[in-house]
């Protein structure tokens, strides 16, 4: 089973993305579950895009020059305040980032974590046939200790636009970040690199952008984070006026709103009195319906009656008495 393409990320970005899909198979011994997918498609429109890796070193004199960014995005598995204070409000844990998207990605001493180290020591001793593996697991076999922390890295890995860096040492970690690091150093002819624009002077504007984003998705701590740090305008130091301002208000679907939207009770409405008191009124003259006379009785004289019993008992006795009798033959045939 395969996912979707994504149009959302570069191909080298799609390729580790992958390759993380495939490490978590190979813990598992196959796949633990036919729900668990295999790779996503890279789109043949896809730019190629960049992943670059840097020590932690490296990394900390490069980003002395690099000016805080809206559009550039810090992963890390535990946020301080310490982050914050040398890399700016956009520092997210992966669980805090979903559902976001930008330009750049940085991704903090992801693998640093005790449980990568562990995956490491399993990586180095599995053999290679072991790691192309690709079937199901058998029932009860599958290792699924690690899917929690391999969602988190592809969440983190598949946040950027174009650019992903994963600033890392490799130290004790070589035997799971080699094979990563290969295959984002491939090429297949996509599209040609888009290079970054240079990061122009940041204002208020840009970063109100992502504090209305924040809020949307009601991620009130981060927005407020973001504007305690970036704005320095007018409003700096005002986030509840800010927010009370600015937060949509709920819209429940038209489903919930009929279950949650209570019934309003039907008043009647009063109308005006077209006589108010004290008006000088003419009283319409009474209607007076006509009586109409008793319908009378239909007049029956004693021959009607005579041939009635008649027929009404038929018989060929009565028949002939109809013919024959003087006073039947006067009603019937009009003979007086």
């Amino acid at each position: 089973m395969e996912l979707l393409y994504s149009h959302r990320c570069p191909a080298q970005v799609l390729r580790l993305a992958n390759a993380t899909l495939a490490l978590n198979r190979m813990l598992a011994g196959g796949k633990s579950d036919k729900s668990i997918y295999t790779e996503i498609n890279i789109p043949q429109e896809a730019c190629e895009g960049e992943v670059e890796w840097i020590s932690k070193a490296d990394f900390e004199k490069k980003s002395q020059d690099i000016q805080r960014s809206p559009n550039r995005a810090y992963i890390t598995p535990v946020v301080t305040p310490e982050m914050i204070d040398k890399y700016g409000a956009l520092v997210f844990k992966p669980s805090e980032i979903r559902g976001f998207e930008f330009k750049e990605i940085v991704l903090l001493d992801f693998f640093s974590q005790p449980i990568f180290y562990e995956i490491n020591r399993i990586v180095a001793k599995l053999s290679t046939e072991h790691k192309e593996k690709k079937n199901r697991a058998k029932a009860g076999e599958a290792e699924s200790k690690y899917r929690s922390d391999f969602n988190e890295l592809h969440i983190a890995l598949t946040r950027t636009l174009y650019k992903l860096t994963v600033v890392q040492d490799e130290t004790r970690l070589g035997a799971l970040l080699g094979p990563l690091k290969k295959v984002t150093l491939q090429r297949f002819g996509l599209q040609p690199q888009i290079p970054l624009e240079a990061d122009p002077v940041y204002n208020d504007s840009h970063w109100y952008a992502q504090i209305d984003k924040m809020l949307q998705h009601g991620q009130i701590d981060i927005a407020q984070r973001i504007f305690d740090t970036s704005i320095k305008g007018e409003n700096k130091g005002n986030f509840a006026q800010y927010q009370q301002r600015n937060t949509p208000l709920p819209q429940p679907s038209s489903s919930s709103r009929l279950l949650t939207t209570p019934e309003k009770a039907i008043v009647p409405v009063k109308k005006p009195n077209p006589f108010p008191k004290g008006a000088i009124t003419i009283s319409p003259a009474p209607i007076v319906e006509k009586k109409q006379p008793p319908a009378c009785a239909p007049v029956v004289n004693s021959e009607e009656v005579f041939v009635g019993q008649l027929f009404t008992n038929f018989s060929p006795n009565n028949m002939q008495i109809a013919f024959a009798h003087p006073r039947a033959k006067a009603y019937l045939f009009d003979i007086k």
